[in-house]
């Protein structure tokens, strides 16, 4: 009898072993489920970051070109105004002489 219950308790052991085993097997696969969930998302937050930044620096490179043109635009106007006062100069000392 002793031999009985020995082995009884050795199968129920094995038993809840087993359900102890798949229990933890189902909760390891959710655990890396929610772990791939959370990969994924950072990476897309992470995506969606370069895209803005790559966005950003599109429009850095426009208002830096746009820039660069109201430059040469703001000088050319210099040097129109330059001209024009020194035509002015001239006329006004033409007419003093």
């Amino acid at each position: 009898m002793g031999s009985l219950s020995a082995g009884l308790l050795f199968i129920h052991s094995f038993w809840w072993t087993s359900v102890y085993r798949r229990a933890i097997s189902l909760e390891f696969k959710k655990l890396e489920e929610i772990l791939l969930n959370l990969k994924e998302n950072v990476n897309g937050k992470l995506l969606e970051k370069e895209e803005y930044i790559s966005s950003l620096e599109y429009q850095i490179h426009k208002l830096t070109l746009e820039l660069e043109e109201l430059r040469k635009e703001n000088q050319h106007l210099q040097n129109i105004y330059s001209i024009t006062e020194k035509n002015s100069n001239l006329s006004i000392k033409s007419r003093q002489d």
